[in-house]
């Protein structure tokens, strides 16, 4: 009897651990981002490093790809594309309407346009 309930506050004591562990993690992902605007990309990219496509894309996919390579920022473009930076903005901002194409992975989210970057401050 003794030895069940010592493994069984072990497992609770180990459930407790992991989840205080993980628990900042969860949260990160779960935080919303925060958007600061539509703005033009060049095939000299304005948002230039750490490019992904994702078939899947949201805004938290990208946020998560951009926040593991340690970049501030990141641009949503043509509905399933990722850029990151630490910087963004030298060819200019344009309407929010030029930015709206939806993620592909969450049609609630604006990802870009065509040569268009959704800027987000990655949290």
């Amino acid at each position: 009897q003794d030895q069940r309930s010592e493994k069984i506050m072990m497992y609770i004591l180990l459930s407790l651990a992991v989840g205080l562990v993980m628990l900042p993690h969860i949260n990160a992902k779960c935080e919303p981002a925060y958007y600061l605007g539509c703005f033009v990309d060049a095939a000299s990219r304005d948002i230039e490093y750490g490019f992904a496509y994702f078939p899947g894309m949201t805004l938290e996919l990208c946020q998560e790809h951009c926040r593991n390579l340690g970049y501030k920022y990141t641009g949503a473009q043509a509905g399933s594309q990722c850029f990151c930076d630490n910087d963004f903005g030298k060819y200019g901002s344009k309407p929010d309407g030029e930015c709206s194409w939806k993620c592909v992975g969450n049609n609630q989210q604006k990802c870009g346009g065509h040569f268009r970057n959704s800027v987000y401050l990655v949290r």
